[in-house]
Order: structure tokens, then C-alpha cells, then sequence
């Protein structure tokens, strides 16, 4: 691992993948070395998969909070004091940032199936993975914005059809 300058002492990983440091002494010509533990939850937790149940209710909460708000979608920390209330989180110790840039990838994630919606006259493709699926249906009142698009091909593609008598 890189030396800086601040970490004034070496970090390690134990067989388990914890961090540890390495603390060094020379009192009296003996040598004493202590290895402190710094893992914690917040680096599993960081590391683990988010459940669907998880963004589903992350989803629910931004949506609950931007009808209150009128329209406006409010900070991660809302959202976060908005989870934990309700104990909808099924991730302990998730912080805020953690939640920001968990809801900053679940937009470009249904950002890109309201791409391949619209693309395909307004509906996902059959071949679409169900989590993408489910997310992307419950997240029009999220960002409808996002949807404005896939609407309007899907209407259009939709007129298109009974025209064409299809």
C-alpha cells in the first residue's frame, strides 16, 4: 500500500480481510508491536450487495419525501432519517454518503432502462434482468423525468399500432 503522509503508521490486511495498523515502540532496548483492529461494520457493509428490498424502499422513501416536498427530492440524510425510522433498511450502519451514491447509480441504472424503454416503443426488452425490472416500475414518481421520454414512445408506438391495425 502507498506511504503518505498522514499515516504515520503501516495498514495492513489480516487473513479475513480486516484492516489492521501495525504499532511499533522501543522502550528500554525491548521491542513491543501491537496490532490494532480498525475494521468495522461500515467497511462490510460497504462492501456488501444492496438487496432489492433495500432499493425498493429507498425508491419508496425518495418518492414518499418528493410528494411531501413538493416535488423537490430531497438530501440522503432525509432519506436516511426517513429508512431508519421506519426500520425499512435492512443495512445497518449506512451512512449518508454511502446512500447518496447508492441513489446516484439507481438513477443512472433506471436512467438507461428508460433509455432502452423508449429505444423499444415505450417497454423494457424481454431479456431485461427482473431486478431492472421491478426497479424500473416502481420508479416513475422518483424521477419522472427519466419517463417522460419512454411515455411519449411508448403513446406514439402504441397510435402507431392501431393505425396500422397490428
Amino acid at each position: 500500500m502507498a506511504s503518505f503522509p498522514w499515516r504515520s503508521f503501516p495498514r495492513n490486511q489480516n487473513q479475513h480481510g480486516a484492516a489492521t495498523i501495525t504499532i511499533s515502540s522501543d522502550s528500554g532496548g525491548s521491542s513491543v508491536h501491537s496490532i490494532v483492529d480498525v475494521s468495522s461494520d461500515d467497511e462490510a457493509t460497504s462492501k456488501r450487495r444492496w438487496s432489492l428490498e433495500d432499493e425498493r424502499a429507498i425508491l419508496a422513501a425518495i418518492a414518499h419525501l418528493r410528494s411531501v416536498n413538493e416535488g423537490v427530492i430531497p438530501r440522503s440524510s432525509a432519506i436516511l432519517k426517513e429508512l431508519r425510522v421506519n426500520g425499512a433498511l435492512g443495512r445497518p450502519g449506512t451512512s449518508a454518503s454511502e446512500l447518496s451514491k447508492k441513489v446516484y447509480d439507481l438513477k443512472k441504472q433506471i436512467a438507461r432502462s428508460a433509455k432502452k424503454a423508449a429505444a423499444n416503443g415505450g417497454k423494457l426488452q424481454r431479456k431485461t434482468k427482473h431486478r431492472n425490472k421491478v426497479l424500473y416500475r416502481e420508479s416513475p414518481d422518483v424521477w419522472p423525468d427519466l419517463f417522460a421520454d419512454a411515455g411519449a414512445s411508448y403513446r406514439e408506438a402504441k397510435a402507431a399500432r392501431r393505425r396500422g391495425g397490428l
